[in-house]
């Protein structure tokens, strides 16, 4: 189990996350199984274990997981990078244009999953959500930190 802070509750949408604590942070199978079983327990159906200390560090590493009915709104990060490492699952990432058309769909899934990309990053201020595809998915987002809901979202259909 990885040595964790307390279990923080309560922030806005993000109900059920971590933060680490330690200079040396190991993830196992058995932490991921946990992570699921946690996400299982939330009302909103979705974990997210923070690598970094806290949400002021300059680069946020996340280990996230959602269950198939967890709703991903559409957003973007402003002046900000992210990129995901696909470990168990499949989703689509939606990409939209500003004014709500879909731009591109990447079919994200992990390693040796056919027809699916395990890595990818997004480099620009694009509005985005996920298409969950199976019953459960687990990815590592990171994105340049402070990570604080600045996020903007849109109301159209996702």
């Amino acid at each position: 189990m990885p040595h964790m802070a307390r279990k923080e509750m309560g922030l806005d949408s993000m109900t059920n996350f971590e933060h680490s604590i330690g200079s040396i942070v190991k993830v196992t199978d058995g932490d991921i199984e946990r992570f699921i079983e946690l996400a299982r327990a939330d009302p909103m159906h979705k974990y997210r274990f923070c690598a970094n200390p806290t949400a002021d560090d300059p680069i946020s590493e996340m280990i996230i997981c959602h269950l198939a009915d967890t709703i991903v709104p559409v957003h973007k990060h402003h002046g900000k990078s992210e990129s995901f490492h696909w470990i168990k699952g499949a989703a689509d990432v939606v990409l939209y244009t500003d004014s709500g058309e879909v731009m591109d769909i990447i079919p994200m899934g992990e390693h040796g999953h056919w027809f699916r990309v395990p890595y990818y990053r997004l480099n620009s201020d694009t509005y985005h959500t996920l298409k969950i595809l199976s019953p459960v998915i687990v990815f590592l987002e990171v994105t340049p930190g402070p990570w604080h809901y600045e996020d903007l979202y849109r109301d159209w259909e996702t």
